[in-house]
């Protein structure tokens, strides 16, 4: 890194900084006409709502699987709705894509809890939330495995 932005937003939480950060993002690949991706390498708590923002803005989304940390999380989330991606985006299938997307949820509760046994129960309840917007928009997101 050769800059750094320190955001205050006058609370004692994380998170703030993520709707300030992807404005600036937004503006500068605006100003110079470049598109943006994000890159999620390991990535703590805050990474979830990181990567739900850039979906929600359509940018795409690389996560490194085995860099661990949310980037594994979601990857391993994700991974058992790929091979059907396509078919499941279509329109048509949206309620069958919905249905996958909570049997998911089902199978993959306990390991959520254990690969993030430090968050609250309300912090949880939001993860589960991002990663099910996330799994919606399997189109915009590559998992890479291995560095």
């Amino acid at each position: 890194h050769t800059h750094f932005i320190m955001v205050e937003n006058g609370k004692h939480d994380h998170g703030g900084e993520i709707q300030l950060r992807w404005n600036l993002e937004h503006e500068l690949a605006q100003r110079f006409r470049v598109p943006t991706v994000l890159l999620v390498v390991q990535g703590g708590p805050d990474t979830y709502a990181t990567v739900r923002k850039a979906i929600e803005m359509g940018e795409r989304v690389i996560l490194v699987r085995e860099s661990r940390g949310a980037a594994q999380v979601i990857s391993e989330f994700l991974e058992p709705l790929l091979p059907e991606a396509e078919s499941l985006l279509e329109q048509a299938n949206k309620e069958v894509l919905m249905q996958r997307i909570e049997m998911r949820e089902l199978d993959f509760a306990a390991r959520l809890q254990r690969l993030n046994r430090r968050m609250t129960a309300e912090q949880m309840t939001q993860v589960a939330k991002d990663l099910r917007y996330i799994a919606c928009r399997l189109d915009l997101v590559t998992i890479l495995n291995g560095y």
